[in-house]
Parts: C-alpha cells; sequence; structure tokens
C-alpha cells in the first residue's frame, strides 16, 4: 500500500503529461501556424485565428491550441455567460487576466459590447492582446490596462510560466521558469476611480487570476460592479478559491445566479 500511495503523484503527472501530449497531436493537425518575433500566429480549419506567446507551435500550450479547436472566443464567450447571466450591449466589461484577449474580443465581438477594459499585467501577453484585438477588428472597443488586480496597491512579483496563461503572482500551478518581474498592481475601486468610470455605468467584471481571485474580490469596496463571474477552478496550490469566494460575495451583497465546476456567477443585489 506504501508503495502505491508513494506510485500516486507519479501516476498524476503521468496522467497529465499523456494529456497534454495527445491533446497537443490531435489539434496540430488542423492549425496552420508561424512564428515572429516571439510570438505565434495560429490559424485553426475551423477559421479560429489568434496570436499566442509562444516562439514556435513545439512550445504551444496544449491547453490553448484545444480552444482553438472549439473557436478561440466561442470557448471564452461560452465560458463566462451563462442562463441568466449576459453580456449586454451597455455594460462596461472588465476583464481581469485578460491573457492574450479571447474573453475581451468575445464580449466587444459577438456579444456587442461598446466598452472593455482588459486587464492583463504580461508584457507579451498584453502585445499578443494588441494584435489580436487588431485582427479581429474591435481595437476601437478594447482599452488595455497593464495592471494586476489585488488586494491593495504596490508593486508585486509575477511569477512566469511556460504556458504563459499560468503566470501569477502566487506560484504558478504548472511550468514555473524561476523568472520573475515586477508589475504595478490596483484594487478593483482604484482601477474604476483611475479610468473615471461614470457611477452608473454597469459594470461587469471577469475574474481570472490563477488563484488570486479572492484577493481580487477583496478590492472591491463602495464602487460593486452589477455583475461578476468568477473562474474557480483548483489554482491556488491545487484547490478551488469557491468556499473563500461565495461567503465573500455575500457579505458584499451579491446573489448567486450560477455555478458549475469552472465559474460563479453573481449579480448585486439592489
Amino acid at each position: 500500500m506504501r508503495s502505491f500511495l508513494r506510485s500516486v503523484p507519479g501516476l498524476l503527472h503521468l496522467k497529465r503529461f499523456l494529456w497534454y501530449y495527445f491533446t497537443f497531436l490531435k489539434n496540430i493537425i488542423r492549425i496552420s501556424w508561424c512564428s515572429h518575433d516571439g510570438k505565434l500566429f495560429v490559424s485553426h480549419s475551423n477559421g479560429s485565428l489568434m496570436v499566442l506567446p509562444y516562439r514556435s507551435i513545439w512550445q504551444a500550450e496544449a491547453r490553448q491550441l484545444n480552444i482553438m479547436n472549439n473557436g478561440y472566443l466561442q470557448h471564452l464567450g461560452s465560458k463566462y455567460t451563462t442562463n441568466g447571466f449576459k453580456i449586454e450591449h451597455d455594460d462596461i466589461v472588465i476583464d481581469c487576466g485578460a491573457f492574450v484577449g479571447g474573453f475581451s474580443i468575445a464580449a466587444a465581438r459577438l456579444y456587442g459590447a461598446e466598452t472593455v477594459i482588459a486587464v492583463e499585467p504580461t508584457p507579451l501577453s498584453r502585445q499578443c492582446l494588441y494584435i489580436n484585438s487588431a485582427i479581429h477588428n474591435v481595437a476601437d472597443k478594447i482599452q488595455v490596462v497593464p495592471v494586476g488586480l489585488g488586494a491593495k496597491a504596490g508593486n508585486f512579483e509575477l511569477n512566469i510560466s511556460r504556458s504563459g496563461c499560468d503566470n501569477s503572482f502566487l506560484t504558478p500551478d504548472a511550468g514555473a521558469t524561476g523568472e520573475k518581474i515586477m508589475v504595478s498592481v490596483v484594487t478593483f475601486e482604484q482601477l474604476v476611480s483611475q479610468l473615471g468610470i461614470n457611477k452608473n455605468a454597469n459594470i461587469l467584471l471577469k475574474v481570472e487570476a490563477e488563484g488570486l481571485e479572492p484577493e481580487v474580490i477583496k478590492g472591491i469596496a463602495a464602487r460593486k460592479p452589477q455583475k461578476i463571474v468568477i473562474d474557480i477552478t483548483p489554482e491556488r496550490d491545487g484547490i478551488s478559491p469557491v468556499n473563500k469566494l461565495i461567503p465573500m460575495l455575500d457579505k458584499l451583497g451579491y446573489t448567486l445566479v450560477g455555478q458549475n465546476d469552472r465559474c460563479l456567477f453573481a449579480v448585486f443585489k439592489k
């Protein structure tokens, strides 16, 4: 029994490796690509087109190629919406953890949001985001803000991962490179104030912060978004933050309108 238990972590790593390996192979036959200036331009046979932060296809993150297979914008749009929780034309969408812009672009292009604030602290991801928003003809609707969101303001170390999408102020849940960069962090309250967003505006806040989601919610004070969707996948030491988030949202005056294995959906009680 002890021998078996010692082997469990290795089996889990093997399972993860095999999933990534076969996912990569499954999707690579459906795409064409070219690399330029440290970025990967990927075109899928289903029409999905995105620029990703990889130097070559062999460094590409298997999950990102899998999202391409599902339709990049369609996948991100469906992940962060549900019955009773939609993106409206007049919503100001604040995309915390925008990465290369998949959800930001989906909000503007597929759901018609006129104003999207893409919050992304990683320079290479922002470069891809700018290109992707131009490719999809929504650059005029997306404002890119080069900060992170958190519980308090300051300069903090961001840990870089090989995947790019796992960069985190915590230890990355996969592929940590050991590289760190200093980035500016503000609270949600400070962000809204600095951007001069009208106090009567309807704000939809999407949070995907690689395990730091509770700290982002702590940064909400007097100014509250009308709608919040939060990624709750287990990225904080392998544990989901959902049990911390639900009482926090309730204390702030939010009602849950949906929950699945990936996201919480909440609206502010007026």
